[in-house]
């Protein structure tokens, strides 16, 4: 069923967006006018939504792309992760989709809020031997993203390490 996003909905989105401007200069005026007006549709899940546009995407995942950053925040001691996927379309991307995943796969007990409580992960591109890095802000601690061991080094400005299912011999630094 076609809705309008709710006020909290709206709110997260366009913080999404905000955060991503500088790497999307060209994109994101185009995206928080698309969220203005959009109707969203449920899939499969309450907080997996698939965004209205009027544009004609290009068939095939490899035509999407999930927007290089993204938002974590806790629900109950279990990371959430909140991202959004843009399709290309002949205008250029458009957004696709917004998620937001409680790594458990459990419902949410609380519904992230946008802003200073929440930290943001840059890159997710894999580096050598199957190791993710990432770059994250905010004084944090995350103890685990599914079920990949993570390190978070204990500065302000960090890295954290993402290591491969296949590692199981990998421990937590």
């Amino acid at each position: 069923m076609q809705r309008l996003l709710t006020p909290r909905e709206h709110r997260l989105i366009e913080f999404l967006i905000s955060v991503n401007a500088p790497l999307y200069e060209a994109d994101a005026p185009r995206w928080m006018n698309q969220i203005q007006n959009c109707t969203v549709c449920e899939v499969n899940v309450p907080y997996c939504l698939s965004i209205s546009h009027g544009e004609e995407t290009y068939g095939g995942w490899e035509k999407s792309r999930t927007l290089a950053r993204e938002l974590i925040s806790v629900d109950e001691g279990v990371p959430v992760l909140i991202y959004a996927i843009a399709d290309r379309t002949p205008a250029g991307f458009v957004l696709d989709s917004f998620n937001i995943d409680r790594l458990d796969g459990e419902p949410l007990a609380a519904y992230p809020e946008s802003g200073d409580g929440l930290m943001v992960v840059e890159g997710n591109k894999a580096g050598r031997r199957g190791r993710f890095a990432s770059s994250i802000w905010q004084v944090g601690f995350v103890t685990c993203l599914g079920m990949w061991p993570v390190s978070v080094t204990p500065e302000r400005r960090s890295t954290i390490h993402f290591e491969s299912p296949d590692s199981a011999n990998s421990q937590l630094n």
